[in-house]
């Protein structure tokens, strides 16, 4: 049996599962949270390989996890979207779109490199 929880603003009954976030707090599950609790259109997330898989595989405590996580995502078709998502949110925590945090940080990184090139250019 879960702990009592408070359910996310705007969920209509107890059908979300309640999980721990990496920030230690109880809420429904990922995919509930983001789309109820905040609002956002998150369909893809629907019918990504994530989908059927518990929250905690895509957040992991160590390396041998995020290789795991990885190897689901390795054949979603979504994976593109996902990622994109995570680096438009600057997502910091668990694998989104088959990368790790420390692999999205290098990527915006060196999107934020190449725009400045691209201004220094047109300049």
């Amino acid at each position: 049996m879960y702990p009592p929880i408070k359910l996310c603003k705007g969920t209509v009954d107890n059908t979300y599962k309640p999980v721990l976030h990496p920030q230690g707090k109880f809420t429904c599950n990922a995919f509930a949270y983001l789309y109820v609790c905040i609002g956002m259109e998150l369909t893809w997330m629907q019918t990504g390989e994530c989908n059927d898989k518990a929250p905690d595989v895509f957040f992991p405590s160590d390396g041998v996890g995020v290789e795991k996580a990885k190897r689901v995502c390795e054949t979603c078709d979504v994976k593109a979207v996902c990622l994109e998502y995570a680096l438009k949110n600057r997502v910091d925590h668990g694998v989104w779109g088959g990368t790790s945090e420390r692999q999205r940080r290098r990527m915006l990184k060196a999107r934020k490199l190449e725009l400045k090139t691209k201004d220094k250019e047109a300049a």
